[in-house]
C-alpha cells in the first residue's frame, strides 16, 4: 500500500508525494495539472508546515520541511486541553473494550455449560457484530454506535451478574449480547480513533490507543480469575468499566460527514459548536434533509439544530 499522500505532504516529503500521485494518474488514465504538482505552489500552513495558503517562496517550503522533520511524541496530543480530554477518553476505552472483549472469551469457561459450546459461541457472535457495523456504521454515526455498542455490552455483562446459577442458559445469552456489544465497539475503535486523531498524529495516536488495548488484554486475565473469590464478580467489573467508558464517549464528537482535522489547531476546534447531546442517529444538524428550522441567511438554506442549536447551511 502507498502511503497517504497528505501525511507526506504535511511531513515536507513532497517528492515522494509526488510520484504517488503520478503513478495514480497513470492506473486511472486521467491526467494530472502539472502546476499541481510543482514545488514552488505547495500548499502550506502557516502554523505545523500542513496544507492551508498557497506559498511560492522556496526558503518556506524548506524552512516547513525542517519544521515537519520535528519528532512527534503523544505528548503533543496531552499539551492542548481538548485533544488531551479526547485522548484520554480513546485511551480509556481501547483500554476496556479489550480488556471485556478478552475477558468475555476467557471467562465462557465458568459459565457452567459445556466448555466447547459457550467457547465457540462466543466467537460467532462477533460476526453479527461486524455486519451490524457495517449495515448501520456511515448512517448513524461513529459517536452514536460507540456509545450504544458500550452501553449494551455494560448493561447485559453487570445485568448477568445478578442472574443466579441456576438460570444457566439466560446467563450465557446475556454474556454472549454483552460479548456482541463490545466486539462491535472494538471495531468502531478503530476507525473513529483514525478520524479524531489529526493527520500529523494519527499514527502515534492510534498506536497509543493500542498499547493501553494490550494493557487492557493483560488485566483480562487477572479479573476473569477473580471467580474463583466471588464467580459473579467479573461479569460485574466488565459491565461496569463498559457502562462508563459508553457515558464518556458522549463527549466525543460525530466525525461521518465532517472535515476531518490535519493539525492540532484544527482538532482543538473540531467539534466546539456541537453539543454532547449531538448524535446522527437523532440530531437534525447530522441529517441535512430533515432540518427542524430552517432560515435564510446569505442566500443559503441553513437549518437550525433544537437539540445542539448549531446552525449548519444545506
Amino acid at each position: 500500500m502507498p502511503e497517504s499522500v497528505r501525511w507526506l505532504v504535511a511531513q515536507g516529503r513532497n517528492d515522494e508525494a509526488k510520484k504517488i500521485i503520478e503513478r495514480v494518474a497513470i492506473v486511472n488514465n486521467v491526467d494530472v495539472p502539472r502546476h499541481l504538482l510543482d514545488v514552488h505552489n505547495v500548499e502550506l500552513r502557516p502554523v505545523d508546515g500542513t496544507l492551508s495558503v498557497t506559498s511560492s517562496n522556496i526558503e518556506h517550503v524548506n524552512e516547513t520541511r525542517q519544521e515537519a522533520k520535528i519528532k512527534k511524541t503523544v505528548l503533543d496530543l496531552l499539551r492542548t486541553p481538548v485533544m488531551r480530554k479526547r485522548s484520554f477518553t480513546l485511551f480509556f476505552c481501547w483500554c476496556v473494550c479489550a480488556l471485556v472483549y478478552y475477558g468475555l472469551s476467557s471467562n465462557s469457561s465458568t459459565l457452567g455449560g459445556n466448555i466447547f459450546v459457550d467457547f465457540i459461541s462466543t466467537m460467532l457472535v462477533e460476526i453479527p457484530s461486524c455486519i451490524l457495523n457495517f449495515l448501520v456504521l456511515d448512517r448513524l454515526g461513529r459517536k452514536s454506535m460507540l456509545t450504544f455498542s458500550c452501553l449494551l455490552g455494560g448493561v447485559a455483562c453487570f445485568t448477568s451478574g445478578f442472574i443466579p446459577q441456576g438460570y444457566y442458559k439466560l446467563i450465557v445469552a446475556l454474556s454472549l449480547l454483552g460479548k456482541f456489544g463490545i466486539s462491535a465497539a472494538f471495531s468502531i475503535l478503530y476507525i473513529y480513533s483514525a478520524e479524531i486523531f489529526p493527520t500529523e498524529y494519527r499514527s502515534v495516536g492510534v498506536g497509543t490507543c493500542s498499547m493501553c488495548a494490550r494493557l487492557g488484554g493483560i488485566l483480562a486475565s487477572f479479573i476473569v480469575s477473580l471467580a474463583d473469590i466471588y464467580k459473579p464478580l467479573p461479569l460485574l467489573i466488565f459491565g461496569v468499566l463498559s457502562l462508563v467508558s459508553g457515558c464518556l464517549t458522549v463527549f466525543l464528537p460525530e466525525t461521518v460527514g465532517c472535515k476531518l482535522p490535519q493539525t492540532l489547531q484544527e482538532s482543538e476546534a473540531f467539534g466546539s459548536d456541537e453539543s454532547i447531546w449531538c448524535f446522527r442517529c437523532c440530531c437534525s444538524c447530522q441529517n441535512p434533509s430533515t432540518p427542524e428550522e430552517s432560515v435564510a441567511v446569505d442566500d443559503n438554506t441553513t437549518k437550525l439544530c433544537k437539540i445542539c442549536n448549531k446552525s449548519v447551511k444545506y
